[in-house]
């Protein structure tokens, strides 16, 4: 009889199955976990450290002590024109929806023009047709998901890969 068939018939199984996936993650640190793909929450700010186990620091299944998009007080545009403003204040920001309920394209210029476009879309958005165009006019571009359970936003994380975007030009 394994593992799992031991702990299912002892009492408080649940309890002891997620105590045993938790364990074996945390044994697996150099792998990242994938988070579940399950319609997000805005969870409670959490006042304990995280849990950083097989998680990185902008996802996991527990809210991080940093900044990030749900311990926020604004909307996720909000949120993301807060960093594009006060992280990279000498770009000028501007945004507009995606389709209805789909998300947020934003646009960092310069005094040279264009310098990078973001897209912040929803977690079943398929939508590549702005990546390509960046790609083939040689545009930086990144996206994050403002819907993806598990997934974070944390500001540095976010700040990191606009940076990482922007250096790459």
């Amino acid at each position: 009889m394994g593992i799992l068939s031991k702990l299912l018939k002892n009492a408080g199984a649940e309890k002891a199955v997620n105590s045993f996936l938790k364990s074996l993650a945390s044994s697996s640190a150099s792998s990242p976990a994938q988070p579940a793909p399950s319609a997000p929450q805005s969870p409670a700010v959490s006042h304990e450290a995280p849990v950083r186990a097989a998680h990185g620091l902008s996802w996991g299944e527990d809210m991080p002590a940093a900044e990030n998009q749900y311990s926020y007080s604004g909307s996720y545009v909000d949120y993301f024109l807060m960093i594009l403003r006060e992280d990279f204040p000498g770009y000028r920001a501007e945004h507009q929806p995606t389709r209805p309920g789909n998300g947020t394209l934003f646009r960092l210029f310069d005094a040279n023009g264009l310098a990078l476009v973001m897209e912040v879309l929803s977690e079943t958005s398929e939508s590549k047709k702005t990546r390509t165009e960046c790609r083939a006019r040689g545009i930086p571009y990144v996206r994050f998901y403002h819907n993806h359970h598990g997934w974070w936003n944390v500001r540095s994380y976010v700040r990191d890969r606009i940076a990482n975007a922007l250096a790459g030009r």
